[in-house]
């Protein structure tokens, strides 16, 4: 499985000692190629990020109708103070607005990860069901021959195998 001339990836060398550990130890892993894992961390990373949303968008555009309204009343009134009051709460508002956007975005393509991931991950499996080792049908083979030969005369095992050869593709006399 492991080279002995292999020493470290490519780019591992340039990695930082802490991560270097981490990446070591995954090429240990004899799970790395299952997703399992990965589905798991989106799973986190989907919590964390919902953790991050403040209630229903709706009190935010709420909040920036209310602040544009008193910037609006203010500047027709030219009172300058309140105009900058109302412009700094309008700000605000559109600064959380904003956020919770960018918080939604992220959870839209965290969601379409999540699925290809877990997609992949399905596929990956049903193939894995499928998948026989290539040292079992090896041994199959061995054993197969070895109880044709016990079983079968020497005329029958030679039209066995033409036979056989002919199943193959083999065009034989």
């Amino acid at each position: 499985m492991a080279n002995g001339q292999w020493k470290h990836g490519r780019r591992s060398r340039y990695l930082p000692a802490a991560m270097r550990e981490v990446f070591e130890e995954a090429l240990t892993d004899k799970d790395l190629y299952t997703l399992r894992i990965t589905c798991a961390l989106l799973d986190v990373r989907r919590v964390e990020l919902m953790k991050q949303l403040n209630g229903e968008q709706g009190q935010n555009w709420g909040a920036v109708r209310k602040s544009a309204a008193e910037l609006r009343d203010a500047l027709h009134g030219s009172d300058i103070e309140a105009a900058q009051l109302a412009l700094g709460r309008l700000e605000v508002a559109l600064s959380e607005g904003e956020a919770q956007e960018a918080v939604w975005r992220r959870l839209l393509a965290l969601e379409d990860q999540h699925a290809r991931t877990v997609n992949v991950e399905a596929r990956r499996m049903a193939a894995e069901q499928g998948v026989v080792p290539l040292q079992a049908h090896t041994a199959l083979v061995y054993a197969m021959t070895a109880l044709l030969r016990e079983f079968l005369s020497p005329a029958q095992h030679t039209e066995f195998s033409r036979r056989l050869r002919q199943l193959g593709g083999e065009t034989v006399n």
